[in-house]
C-alpha cells in the first residue's frame, strides 16, 4: 500500500510538467493549512505532521570536516559541524532537511546543532563509545565518524535513550522521522582483509535490519527514511585531476591527498568492487524497506530513497579542502535540497542519478495538488 505524503515542495525537474512552479530557497514555499484532525495512520501523513527528527550514520551525517581547513594545523580538522549536517542539523539559516521541514512545522525536536570535537570508532570502526556524545548539541543526531553498520546498535542505544529526556517529546505519540544514512566506511574496510567479512552485503543488511526492528520496538509512531550507500569511489578520480591545487597538503603533490590513507580502496584496481559492493547494499536496503513498507492503519514504515549521486559530477569544492572525500558545506547544502526532494516522490519517478547542480530548486506544490504516493514499494531484487 502507497503512504500518502502531503507536501509543498518537491523536485524540480518535474514542477513545470506536474508540481508547479520552483524555488531556489524553502522559504518562498507558501505555508501549509493547518490540519483540522490528525492524521488517521502512517499513510496519512503530511511533512507538518511530523514532530521529531533523529538521524544515524557515519562522519558525513555527523558533518565533519565540512568548513575545510586553512593550514595543516588548522583545528578545524578535528571537529564536526553537527549544525550544518544536511539530514539533520539546524544551526539558524543552515540549509538542511531540518530547517526545510521547519518551515511548516517550527516546533520539531531532535536536530542537532553547533560545532564539537570530532567523535571517533577508533578509526576502522571496531569500537565507539556512547560517551563521545554531547546530548545538548547532538540531541537525536547519533552518527559517530568512523561507524559502519555494525556500530547502528550503539548509535541507537544513544538515540533512544536521548529521546526519552528531551523536555516535550512525547515518545508514544509523537510521529518521527528516523534518517538512515551509512555504508561508506563498510566500503572502504571491504578491502582491508581483518574487516572484509564483517561488511559483506549481507553482513550490512542484517545490522540495517536489526537497527529497523529496534526502532520499531522502542520508537512508535516512526518513519526510518533510509538513503541508500554512495558510490564512494568516485571521490578518489575526481580529486586525483591534473591541475588541481585541492586538498594537496605538501607541494601540491597529489600523493598527499588524506583520501588515499581514509580509505583502503583507494587504488584504482578496488574501485569497481566498490561500486558492485554498493549496489549489493542497496539491494539489501530495498528489501527491508519492502518488508517493512507502510501499511494502513499502521504506525510504523520504513522507506528507501536511493543515493544516486554523480559525485564525478561535483565542483572540486563540494568536497571539504581537508581530505577530498567527505562532503563541505556547499556539498552538504546541495545533499539537503537532494534529500528533501527525495522525500516526495514515489519510486517510479526517483531520477536515475542526481548530477550536481549550483542552482538546484525546491519545489513549490499548490494546495489543490499536494498529495503524492511516496512511499511505495521499489521492486524486489
Amino acid at each position: 500500500m502507497k503512504l500518502d505524503f502531503y507536501v509543498l515542495c518537491g523536485v524540480a525537474m518535474l514542477a513545470s510538467k506536474v508540481w508547479g512552479a520552483s524555488s531556489p530557497d524553502i522559504s518562498s514555499c507558501p505555508a501549509l493549512t493547518p490540519r483540522t484532525t490528525p492524521p488517521k495512520d502512517i499513510t496519512d501523513l503530511r511533512p507538518d505532521d511530523i514532530k521529531v527528527l533523529g538521524a544515524l550514520g557515519d562522519s558525513i551525517m555527523a558533518g565533519y570536516v565540512m568548513m575545510g581547513v586553512t593550514s595543516s594545523l588548522d583545528p578545524k580538522a578535528l571537529e564536526e559541524f553537527r549544525g550544518q549536517s544536511y539530514a539533520i542539523g539546524s544551526d539558524a539559516n543552515a540549509i538542511t532537511l531540518p530547517n526545510f521541514m521547519n518551515h511548516y512545522q517550527p516546533i520539531k525536536k531532535g536536530s542537532s546543532v553547533g560545532t564539537h570535537f570530532v567523535t571517533t570508532c577508533n578509526i576502522i570502526g571496531d569500537s565507539c563509545s556512547q560517551s563521545q556524545y554531547r546530548p545538548n548539541q547532538d540531541y537525536l543526531n547519533g552518527a559517530l565518524s568512523g561507524a559502519m553498520a555494525f556500530n547502528l546498535q550503539v548509535e541507537l542505544g544513544y538515540v533512544l535513550s536521548r529521546m526519552k529526556t528531551i523536555s516535550g517529546l512525547d515518545v508514544q505519540n509523537d510521529w518521527k522521522m528516523i534518517t538512515l544514512q551509512i555504508g561508506s566506511n563498510d566500503q572502504c574496510a571491504s578491502c582491508n582483509t581483518s574487516h572484509s567479512s564483517k561488511v559483506t552485503a549481507e553482513q550490512y543488511g542484517a545490522n540495517v535490519e536489526a537497527a529497523v526492528q529496534l526502532i520499531q520496538s522502542q520508537s512508535p509512531k516512526t518513519i526510518v527514511n533510509i538513503i541508500g550507500a554512495f558510490n564512494v569511489s568516485q571521490v578518489f578520480p575526481l580529486s586525483q585531476q591534473s591541475g588541481l591545487k585541492y586538498c594537496r597538503m605538501t607541494n601540491n603533490d597529489p600523493s598527499t591527498i588524506k583520501n588515499l590513507k581514509e580509505c583502503s580502496c583507494h587504488a584504482d584496481a578496488d574501485h569497481k568492487s566498490m561500486d558492485d559492493l554498493a549496489a549489493s547494499y542497496n539491494q539489501q536496503l530495498i528489501t527491508i524497506a519492502n518488508k517493512y513498507k507502510a501499511q494502513p492503519g499502521g504506525t510504523f514504515a520504513v522507506v528507501y530513497r536511493p543515493a544516486n549521486i554523480n559525485i564525478m559530477s561535483f565542483p572540486i569544492d563540494a568536497l571539504s579542502n581537508y581530505d577530498c572525500f567527505h562532503p563541505s558545506q556547499k556539498g552538504h547544502q546541495w545533499m539537503a535540497k537532494i534529500a528533501w526532494n527525495m522525500l516526495f516522490l514515489p519510486s517510479n519517478k526517483q531520477p536515475g542519478i542526481y548530477n550536481f547542480d549550483a542552482n538546484q530548486q525546491v519545489m513549490n506544490s499548490t494546495q489543490k495538488r499536494r498529495t503524492i504516493h511516496s512511499f511505495d514499494h521499489f521492486p524486489p531484487p
